[in-house]
């Protein structure tokens, strides 16, 4: 690690590995639920409701909301990790 004036920063090789660290927790939490909503979307939902009343449309669309949704679950385990972090 470099010091300067009594701050110290980060190398570029140091910061691939601690964040590398932290951010592969987040992208396992990101599909994670990825693969949890589309199992649910697309097993789960069909055998409830009917196989033949969803269209293409509504499949599109989603899909697309179980994507918006699980980076929305992920950042907000980042900022609940964030805030304890400065807390302590």
């Amino acid at each position: 690690m470099i010091k300067q004036m009594g701050h110290s920063t980060i190398s570029g090789d140091d910061f691939l590995y601690t964040g590398g660290e932290v951010l592969g927790r987040y992208i396992s939490i990101f599909l994670l639920a990825i693969m949890i909503g589309i199992v649910s979307f697309i097993f789960i939902i069909p055998s409830l409701i009917g196989p033949d009343s969803a269209g293409e449309v509504d499949m599109v669309i989603g899909l697309l909301l179980i994507l918006i949704g699980s980076f929305i679950v992920t950042q907000l385990f980042y900022i609940i990790d964030l805030l304890q972090k400065n807390k302590s």
